[in-house]
């Protein structure tokens, strides 16, 4: 049994930096499908998902991707948009999301992405990382088959679209069908790079890793983070 994954967030890092935000992005939403090992392969045999109130705005480069805004005074939205500020906060989600988890083998599609934003949300509760889990990234895998390596980092032309299109899973949920215009959500990211998981899976390409050795485990980054208390008036407004 494998649980595959996807976040969409605020912004592309959870951890302050010097020249940007210095309260770092937050977590939008979380989308899970359970996938179980059967005679005839892998069947999706559940998921989880929920949207998340991250207590700060969603920057307008970053809305554009996912179609989430944060309206608090309950304010105008942009058509199309979700508001994300009448939903639960993380830690109101939390504990829900870690019983599905557990400690199953977790695959994301860019896993140095979505694993930095969910152990920094924990962080900021006061809660471990997320590190007895195996971790698998199908991007990696993708990187690995066109004889680009299995960096963390970003490698060009293996985004999730790519993929599915290389290996003829349906990503059409991704766009609007009277539009064309692409939002990611993150359940469907997440069945998206559960397919690409089932294909790919017999033939070797999945590989686990240990939590411990990436990239915001080695450079100390979860240990800036201090617990949070999750208020309705966040610190961190006004530095987006």
């Amino acid at each position: 049994m494998v649980i595959v994954g996807d976040t969409e967030t605020t912004g592309l890092s959870p951890f302050a930096s010097a020249g940007g935000n210095t309260a770092g992005e937050r977590l939008c939403s979380v989308g899970f499908h359970r996938l179980v090992r059967t005679k005839s392969g892998w069947t999706n045999e559940d998921s989880f998902s929920q949207l998340v109130n991250p207590l700060c705005p969603v920057p307008p480069e970053a809305s554009a991707v996912n179609g989430f805004e944060w309206v608090p005074d309950g304010g105008a939205l942009e058509d199309g948009k979700i508001n994300l500020a009448g939903y639960p906060t993380f830690d109101e989600v939390a504990d829900e999301m870690m019983s599905y988890i557990g400690s199953a083998p977790l695959v994301f599609h860019n896993s140095a992405f979505d694993l930095a934003f969910l152990d920094a949300e924990l962080a900021r509760l006061g809660h471990g990382a997320l590190t007895a889990n195996p971790i698998i990234c199908t991007k990696q895998a993708f990187s690995d088959m066109l004889g680009k390596g299995r960096p963390m980092s970003y490698v060009s032309g293996t985004n999730l679209n790519r993929l599915c299109e290389t290996l003829g899973v349906d990503n059409s949920e991704r766009f609007d069908p009277e539009t064309g215009k692409e939002l990611h959500g993150a359940l469907i990211d997440a069945k998206m790079a559960a397919n690409c998981f089932a294909i790919l899976e017999p033939f070797g390409w999945m590989k686990e890793e240990d939590a411990r050795i990436f990239p915001h485990h080695i450079e100390g980054r979860l240990n800036q983070l201090k617990p949070d208390t999750m208020s309705a008036e966040p610190a961190g407004m006004g530095m987006l």
